[in-house]
């Protein structure tokens, strides 16, 4: 729990400093079980929540503007391995874009997203918020990337959605109403890699047939 003014500060503003709101606590849970419980004391209290991510945003989208709780994913940032398989990595909410990039590179693999706030995005914003990114007509969206979330609801829910194949026969597709959400909070991922072909000059997603 953060609450001391100066170390608030960045939670409270965003990228460009053009948005500034009021903030008195961050939370930094380190679980996704942490993270419900903090969402389930909020709710049961009716206290309004603020997820952030790498609060990289240009519109001021994760900026508390009145005294909101801030939920912020920076300690959930474990990389929990790579299934070379299927060409899936799995990781949590908090990684670092670029993190995840270098990790892909030395593996042989790449990330099929790029964006110019790698450096300190986190990739449960990249999901929360869609992003495109210079290789989404090549490599596609994130809808289209990811095969797995983990999420928290407002009441503290936990959805776990991490399939580790691409098809799956169990029903609806959940996780699609979670990308692109603008704010709901992801905890968990796990994301297609895409590897450099062998005989043309091209990325090409690596799945097993």
């Amino acid at each position: 729990m953060i609450t001391d003014v100066d170390e608030i500060n960045p939670f409270v503003r965003d990228f460009t400093n053009k948005y500034v709101g009021i903030g008195s606590v961050v939370l930094t849970p380190t679980t996704t079980e942490q993270i419900s419980e903090c969402f389930k004391y909020c709710n049961e209290r009716l206290l309004a929540v603020v997820p952030q991510g790498g609060n990289t945003g240009l519109v001021g989208g994760s900026v508390p503007l009145h005294d909101e709780v801030v939920i912020s994913t920076k300690k959930m940032n474990q990389i929990f391995g790579f299934d070379e398989t299927q060409g899936i990595l799995t990781c949590e909410a908090g990684a670092i874009l670029e993190t995840l990039q270098n990790y892909s590179k030395e593996l042989g693999y790449m990330m099929p997203l790029d964006l110019g706030a790698k450096g300190s995005c986190q990739i449960g914003g990249n999901l929360a918020t869609n992003a495109g990114g210079i290789k989404f007509i090549k490599q596609g969206s994130m809808h289209a990337n990811c095969v797995g979330l983990k999420v928290v609801l407002a009441d503290g829910t936990i959805i776990d959605q991490m399939n580790p194949f691409e098809k799956t026969p169990a029903g609806y597709d959940l996780k699609q109403l979670f990308i692109g959400s603008e704010g709901t909070l992801v905890s968990k991922h796990s994301i297609f890699l895409f590897k450099k072909a062998l005989h043309r000059n091209d990325y090409r997603k690596f799945v097993f047939l």
